[in-house]
């Protein structure tokens, strides 16, 4: 997939592309000197007058005789990817190359920088003086070790730059099941719950031709005639689904750390959101104070009788899929949480 085909994907999905820029730094590797390197803060430069300059400029013509003559709106770069070299003329001087290049022929684009995935960030740009609109996390860890990291970000440095987990997943082990979708959802209700410094997030890989790829799990699997998402694809429309304009304050007592839930408002609808990965089913009492609402809910339930290995596959593509239906609510209610299982909420004020 080239740089105009990306592009287009992302606008029929109604979604933004977020574009790397390679810095010179190839894995196991060291960096391009610097005064090697303004190549690719032009290509940078270059890479967003294609995206979003005029149809009579030098790369936005070249967009335009590809058929889109119109700008792509490009909004957000990112410099790097795990960059792990720190020294002052490794990522951080590569990274001021190209972002004052960037930032100078285009200073309302949003950069976002190599962030933590394993090796030490000490020396990072971020740290030490240089603007950083977000930086990008990474983190792939088995499910039992996905589900104990709700709390990730609760005592994240509010000093630090705001956050884009760009990729994640519970992948290690390879076990592309509802309890992995289940574990992923308590780490992105951490992320909700820390909204004020968690901007965005991305699970990583999306997309795998079963016939022959790098990676074993992935969000979405296909052949040349068939295709089967992951439990974790459904979990991430019903968040999605549910997704609020700002959070409520809200305590969860009497349950075990491998079970999270947040609450939120959205228009006239408040949102409550509960992930159990757990092999033991439960009854949560929920109590509303403060706001009026209507003494009826809908829900949607991911959740499977098989348990927690239960999955997807090219023949059984909705073997694990959301179930949708109403409740009895009001200020105060219960709601049944089965066993290994994510459930969103949807009560109107």
């Amino acid at each position: 997939m080239g740089l105009y085909e990306l592009l287009v994907l992302t606008e029929a999905l109604g979604s933004q592309a977020q574009m790397g820029i390679y810095t010179g730094y190839s894995m196991g590797q060291q960096y391009i000197p610097l005064d090697q390197s303004q190549v690719f803060a032009q290509d940078a430069v270059d890479l967003v007058e294609y995206a979003n300059g005029d149809a009579s400029s030098k790369w936005g013509s070249q967009r335009a005789a590809a058929g889109h003559p119109q700008a792509f709106g490009l909004g957000r770069l990112e410099v790097g990817n795990e960059e792990a070299l720190m020294a002052p003329n490794d990522y951080p001087g590569h990274y001021r190359l190209i972002t004052q290049a960037v930032w100078q022929a285009y200073p309302n684009i949003s950069i976002t920088a190599s962030g933590r995935w394993g090796p030490s960030i000490q020396g990072s740009p971020c740290l030490t003086g240089q603007k950083c609109d977000l930086w990008d996390d990474h983190y792939y860890r088995t499910p039992d070790e996905m589900a104990g990291m709700g709390g990730q970000y609760d005592s994240y440095n509010r000093s630090w730059p705001d956050v884009f987990v760009g990729e994640f997943a519970a992948n290690v082990g390879n076990h592309p099941t509802l309890g992995a979708a289940v574990a992923e959802a308590i780490f992105m209700l951490g992320f909700e719950a820390n909204g004020d410094k968690v901007r965005a997030s991305s699970f990583a890989p999306l997309l795998r031709n079963v016939a022959g790829t790098q990676w074993d799990y992935d969000l979405i699997n296909f052949n040349s005639s068939q295709l089967f998402t992951l439990p974790s694809h459904s979990m991430q429309i019903m968040l999605r689904e549910a997704l609020n304009e700002y959070l409520l304050t809200s305590s969860l007592t009497g349950t075990d750390p491998t079970t999270k839930a947040t609450a939120g408002v959205s228009g006239n609808k408040l949102n409550i959101k509960i992930a159990h990965y757990s092999p033991t089913p439960l009854t949560l009492n929920i109590t509303i104070d403060g706001l009026s609402v209507g003494t009826q809910g809908q829900y949607a339930l991911l959740t499977s009788s098989q348990g927690v290995d239960a999955a997807n596959s090219l023949d059984r593509p909705a073997n694990v899929a959301t179930e949708y239906g109403t409740l009895t609510s009001g200020v105060a209610f219960p709601v049944k949480v089965p066993a290994w299982s994510v459930q969103t909420i949807a009560v109107t004020m």
